[in-house]
């Protein structure tokens, strides 16, 4: 397991891992109210969002260490900056990467000998990049690793000519690998922000506002990293079915609080 879950390991969670999982270190009367509000129009209060079935209004879990944010380089890359077979790069762009075919191209018949140049099996050797102002080709002597996220992955890979054949031709880059899955279902998510004002309860901006409770919660991080400075940008959440024929939760709330 990647996780270090702060209640140790079970059915769902891991423990023996880098990525650190707690739970909230700041809770709000105002928040705790709408969760009982929403207990009261037929959405139950659980425990948490990640032990397979989300229906429910519960508190988000963080990745965040004591009260600070853990990223990935903080488990992973930090702890062996060290290494001596570890080269960071900073300020640097992936242009393209490089493929090499490593078996024959077929050529038994006339549609595989027209497509040809892209119905070879190919690896790739390595990529070029820009870095402080010049362009650079890495060789790589066994694997590279492709994590550009969810829309530099795939940006990398049709660049490299690996993505639907009609779409690569379209913009001028010749296929080496036809798959048409690159690029595609990328979705918009419909968002709908409500803003409410509320009185005669804290929130962010009553204590912000307040040169005492502003530096009462720098404070209070800086001795007990916990408050409104651990905060995630939305700290309660709910998911819901929109009618009880749907078989899974089709409705999100994120609860942010300003």
């Amino acid at each position: 397991s990647l996780e270090n879950y702060f209640a140790g390991a079970n059915t769902w969670h891991g423990d023996q891992g880098e990525m650190r999982v707690e739970q909230p270190r700041v809770q709000w009367e105002i928040l705790d109210a709408w969760r009982k509000a929403a207990q009261e129009q037929g959405i139950p209060a659980i425990e948490e969002f990640n032990r397979g079935d989300n229906e429910g209004c519960a508190y988000f879990q963080m990745t965040q260490k004591k009260g600070v944010r853990w990223s990935m380089a903080d488990a992973y890359l930090h702890p062996i900056r060290h290494r001596q077979n570890l080269t960071i790069l900073t300020k640097a762009q992936v242009l393209h990467l490089n493929l090499i075919p490593t078996q024959p191209q077929t050529q038994n018949n006339p549609q595989q000998q027209k497509n040809a140049w892209y119905s070879a099996a190919w690896e790739v050797s390595g990529l070029d990049l820009l870095h402080a102002g010049s362009r650079v080709t890495a060789h790589a002597k066994d694997q590279v690793i492709l994590s550009a996220g969810s829309i530099g992955s795939p940006q990398l890979l049709q660049v490299s000519g690996i993505g639907a054949h009609h779409h690569l031709d379209a913009i001028g880059v010749k296929t080496k690998v036809d798959l048409s899955g690159v690029g595609e279902n990328l979705q918009d998510h419909l968002q709908i922000r409500t803003v409410y004002q509320v009185e005669n309860c804290k929130t962010v901006n009553t204590l912000y506002k307040n040169w005492f409770t502003r530096i009462g919660m720098g404070l209070e991080y800086a001795f007990k990293r916990t408050g409104p400075l651990t905060m995630p940008p939305s700290t309660l959440g709910a998911f819901t079915k929109s009618d009880p024929s749907q078989p899974t939760a089709n409705i999100e709330w994120q609860r942010p609080l300003a």
